[in-house]
């Protein structure tokens, strides 16, 4: 099912308010969130952002939003060693949590679209966490972050509450001005914003 819902509604704010801005949204794996972050892409594809998906083929996000071929998908795999386009025009592979490829496709793709409105969506923080450690995902967010600031590209960063030491969620939430939380109805609240 297609997000219904306009995301910048929910959380007492407009579109406007959601351009050039880095959030972090932190989900309960068990509710819908897929659908916040369907809602989220939709409202800014439909006001004339590309958006592009760091994500991978099991996802409950690709699973919802594949058959959109409006957005651009990032596909996380171990399949692969460099980027790789797909038979799908939106789809290229990417090795599994490669941070100097993605901050190289951040680049590339955000210098390629000057001018205009880009969104990127990484889903998960949480992930990677796990995958490659702390450091190195810390390091990767941060230089994520300069990245996209310096081009005034909107993100989402998507982590997995519940699951990682209070100590490594801290840190985390303190490279992004602008925090929300998913409830388990698959409601969304800002509970910080700059």
């Amino acid at each position: 099912m297609r997000p219904s819902r306009e995301f910048s509604k929910q959380i007492g704010e407009d579109t406007n308010f959601l351009r050039g801005k880095s959030f972090l949204l932190e989900v309960d794996p068990s509710s819908r969130y897929e659908t916040v972050v369907g809602e989220f892409a939709d409202e800014l594809s439909k006001n004339d952002c590309s958006v592009f998906m760091f994500t991978y083929k099991s996802s409950p996000i690709y699973k919802l939003l594949s058959t959109d071929h409006s957005l651009h998908f990032f596909l996380s795999t171990a399949a692969v060693s460099y980027p790789k386009q797909t038979d799908q025009q939106n789809e290229v592979l990417v090795p599994q949590n490669d941070s100097a490829i993605y901050l190289d496709l951040i680049s590339k793709t955000a210098d390629s679209s000057k001018g205009g409105c880009v969104v990127f969506i990484f889903d998960s923080v949480s992930d990677m966490l796990v995958t490659s450690g702390f450091e190195a995902t810390y390091k990767f967010l941060k230089s994520a972050n300069e990245v996209l600031a310096a081009v005034n590209v909107t993100s989402l960063f998507i982590s997995t509450s519940g699951i990682h030491d209070t100590k490594v969620v801290a840190t985390i939430r303190s490279l992004f001005p602008n925090h929300l939380v998913g409830g388990p109805d698959g409601s969304v609240k800002l509970t910080r914003k700059s």
